[in-house]
């Protein structure tokens, strides 16, 4: 690794970076997963984002020279590559494809935000849930026993989906006696679950 690069490592809880921080340059995760939130008037967490390898961090913040909006956490064990803004602004300058693959994140993460608001604006709580469990796990992939790759806690669901806790419990125990999905613990495995099914209406 280049000297000019920094390793960051985070165990499970451990915060990257909070809001009001300016960000001095860009991380890729190179293993674990990351959510990033906002707390919302309840004191709880609006998560809006789950990273994963191969990420970006802190892009806006940090290519902008603005402080940070938003919490960046821990959710499973997770090492990162530091690369300070300086380097970055080169690479932008003399790489077309850097310039490329920050462009692509700007889309991105604008395409992510305008879904988010179309889900909170046209869609119930029960197709938001769907919706993140077949996201995730086209991003995560499965495990050998057929469940998504991603350990998450009920609490985080509901505050992906902006939901309480109570009553995302209550949709998941109604998809899991349907057999539409199954648990082991904090993983979740799909069974038969789509956007276009009885489930989803």
């Amino acid at each position: 690794m280049s000297k000019d690069l920094q390793l960051v490592e985070l165990n499970v809880g451990e915060t990257l970076y909070r809001p009001g921080q300016k960000l001095k340059g860009i991380y890729f995760i190179e293993r674990g997963v990351l959510k990033q939130f906002k707390i919302g008037s309840k004191n709880k967490e609006q998560i809006y984002q789950i990273l994963c390898y191969n990420d970006m961090v802190g892009f806006d913040s940090a290519l902008n020279q603005i402080p940070a909006t938003e919490f960046t956490t821990c959710m499973e064990k997770a090492r990162l590559i530091f690369v300070p803004i300086q380097i970055v602004n080169k690479l932008f300058a003399e790489n077309v494809q850097v310039r490329m693959m920050l462009l692509q994140q700007s889309c991105r993460e604008l395409g992510a935000a305008q879904n988010t608001i179309l889900s909170f604006s046209q869609k119930t709580n029960r197709q938001r849930i769907i919706d993140l469990l077949l996201d995730l796990r086209e991003r995560f992939n499965l495990d050998q026993d057929n469940m998504i790759n991603v350990s998450i806690k009920r609490m985080e669901i509901a505050g992906h989906i902006g939901a309480n806790e109570e009553n995302t419990i209550r949709i998941l125990s109604d998809l899991r006696k349907k057999r539409l999905i199954q648990t082991k613990g904090r993983k979740i495995g799909i069974l038969e679950l789509n956007r276009y099914g009885e489930a989803y209406s």
